[in-house]
């Protein structure tokens, strides 16, 4: 499960190297559509737009890893009693958290030190009845 979720910590949603084209009042970048296997282009107006594309991908993350509790509870890897909705609210707060903060220029180490205590969290809600 923290491998699965290992996996997103050190990604941005729109990396400068997505960016194809910028003017004053558009923005073009490049994104991948996991759902269809498909990799578009888009041009958006700016930060309206952008906010609403990082929303929902931000959305769909969540999702992701609700998806995952639910998997890792009918497989037995968590206890049947979790709420995978809370659970996945609380991964992706965490997640997205980490995002913002390393933004803001947060020290690497205190990030580290944030995602090494998340284990604990996470084994206390998961062992709570």
């Amino acid at each position: 499960m923290l491998a699965y979720l290992g996996r997103f910590t050190d990604r941005v949603a729109i990396a400068n190297s997505r960016v194809v084209e910028l003017d004053d009042d558009h923005v073009a970048f490049r994104w991948k559509d996991y759902r269809c296997n498909g990799c578009d282009r888009e041009k958006i107006q700016q930060n309206e737009a952008i906010r609403d594309w990082l929303a929902e991908h931000r959305k769909a993350r969540t999702q992701s890893i609700i998806d995952r509790v639910n998997t890792g509870k009918q497989s037995g890897e968590i206890p049947a009693h979790v709420d995978e909705v809370a659970i996945g609210d609380c991964c992706a707060t965490l997640l997205h958290g980490l995002s913002v903060q390393a933004r803001d220029g947060i020290e690497t180490r205190r990030l580290h030190a944030m995602v090494d205590a998340f284990p604990i969290a996470f084994d206390s809600m998961v062992s709570a009845r």
